[in-house]
């Protein structure tokens, strides 16, 4: 009877084995499609139009590569923090995403060059002139964009960041923070579109880019990857690029003219690793390396130990984590104890308010609420009274209220008439209550919370070691679970004490 499906496991598991080996462009030749990661939010280089069509410049360039590859065309929507995950977990085949090129990206994603079109780094604001000015400012930045560590050290601002380009600039419009640094050639089509925002791009661009296409590493030196790199090349010689820049009502840059001048000299050859020298591929000079002396830990290489920049992110997420969840826990045991005793004992005007209080926090996810708080009741307070909320203190309080009403309900059924020995009796609940305030204080990071998920996520995708930095975080929530269970165990102890 095992015999049959331990054969079918082992069938199964080879087959697996042998279609994950399969090169990349023959995969898509046999399913017949080819999947490109592209954005929804990023007018008009790819956006949804009132149809929910993703439609832009880059969707053009999908259709293309598709033409080119003979297959059929499936986009899937992407951001700057989940983009590297889908390719190299296989979900997409092509990134083709506003990616601008980097010698740390190239470490960690096939990287296809020559460069597709190019942007700088500028900056939305109404009260910021110079660069210098920057110093101890609150800036907004958009996740995972590669220049943001560069920015942060260079400039020394506080940075608070967000997963999407729609969260930056409502924050800037919120004024939670006083400028938002991003790709300029977003920020002026802004500009353009929304001239009652009253924000200006004052300074110099800086940081010139390419942008680049990528597939998975090994894939750069395949079939797919040298499809796609003369395909660029033609588009290229053929003005293609130039066309389309046109088409989208695009300003005129002096990049793709440069590059169309280029590969049709006879200055840009391949070398004998498949590369063309930087010149060609859109660089004035060479990418600066990233800094790593490969220091290793237990052989290991654990980039905040050689990189400075990730040492003090890590450190100041570890504490934010440890500062938001035992506040949250504080504070959901004191508000599980007001709710119980004023559902308990309370007039009943004060007691329905209460329990819808309580119903409506206990059945909204908590993301929503901290939403609703930070960017609603955040901006009407901003735009009206010049107030702005702290990102931390509200990921507490919703946290707090969250779990809090939660321990009120498990309160109210334990109670027997007598404080001390109902809480005894709930216990144990509100004890796992609070450890999944630990757990849920992951999701703080939406409203540019800079906790431990955040910052390792950030750190892999800027110095990469992704199993190493997940590796750490299990660890990390492990430990920082097991001492938060310490911890109330111990206080069971003193509270049994009461009867």
């Amino acid at each position: 009877m095992l015999k049959p499906v331990f054969l079918t496991i082992i069938f199964l598991f080879t087959s697996l084995n042998s279609y994950s080996n399969i090169d990349r462009y023959e995969r898509i030749q046999s399913r017949g499609e080819v999947i490109i990661g592209v954005k929804n939010d990023y007018h008009p280089w790819s956006y949804v139009d009132i149809n929910n069509q993703l439609i832009g410049y880059e969707p053009d360039l999908a259709k293309l590569i598709a033409e080119h590859l003979n297959v059929q065309l499936k986009l899937v929507m992407v951001n700057s923090s989940n983009r590297q995950a889908k390719l190299l977990d296989g979900e997409i085949d092509i990134i083709l995403a506003t990616m601008g090129d980097s010698e740390n990206r190239r470490d960690q994603m096939g990287m296809i060059t020559p460069g597709y079109y190019s942007s700088g780094v500028n900056i939305l604001t109404n009260s910021i002139t110079q660069w210098d000015q920057l110093y101890g400012q609150k800036i907004c930045l958009t996740k995972d964009a590669f220049y943001n560590v560069d920015l942060i050290k260079r400039f020394n601002f506080s940075p608070l960041q967000f997963s999407d380009n729609l969260k930056s600039l409502q924050s800037l419009i919120n004024s939670q923070c006083d400028g938002w640094i991003y790709d300029d050639t977003a920020l002026i089509r802004i500009l353009k579109e929304k001239p009652e925002l009253n924000l200006t791009m004052p300074l110099n661009t800086i940081m010139v880019t390419p942008w680049v296409l990528a597939v998975r590493p090994e894939e750069r030196t395949q079939r797919l990857g040298i499809e796609l790199q003369n395909l660029i090349i033609n588009w290229h010689q053929k003005n293609t690029l130039i066309e389309l820049e046109k088409k989208w009502g695009l300003p005129e840059t002096s990049f793709l003219k440069k590059m169309a001048i280029k590969w049709n000299s006879n200055d840009c050859i391949l070398d004998q690793t498949g590369r063309h020298q930087y010149y060609c591929q859109g660089h004035d000079q060479p990418i600066t390396q990233a800094s790593n002396d490969n220091i290793l830990f237990l052989g290991l290489n654990f980039p905040p130990l050689y990189d400075q920049f990730s040492q003090q992110q890590l450190i100041q997420g570890t504490l934010i984590t440890f500062l938001l969840s035992i506040s949250a826990i504080l504070g959901s045991l004191l508000i599980g104890l007001l709710f119980s005793l004023l559902l308990l004992k309370s007039p009943k005007p004060i007691r329905w308010l209460v329990a819808g209080l309580t119903y409506i926090f206990r059945m909204t996810p908590p993301i929503l609420n901290l939403y609703i708080v930070f960017f609603g009741i955040g901006g009407i307070l901003a735009s009206n009274f010049g107030i702005s909320l702290n990102a931390l203190w509200v990921a507490i309080i919703i946290l707090s209220l969250y779990a809090g009403t939660s321990n009120a309900v498990m309160l109210q059924q334990a109670f027997d008439g007598n404080i001390k020995t109902t809480i005894v009796k709930a216990y144990d609940n509100l004890v796992s209550n609070s450890v999944n305030i630990v757990k849920a204080s992951g999701i703080a990071s939406t409203i540019a919370v800079a906790e431990i998920i955040s910052v390792t996520k950030s750190i892999i995708v800027e110095l990469g070691q992704g199993l190493l930095m997940m590796t750490f975080l299990l660890v990390f929530y492990y430990v920082l679970v097991s001492i938060i269970i310490f911890l109330l165990n111990q206080t069971k102890s003193w509270v049994a004490k009461w009867n």
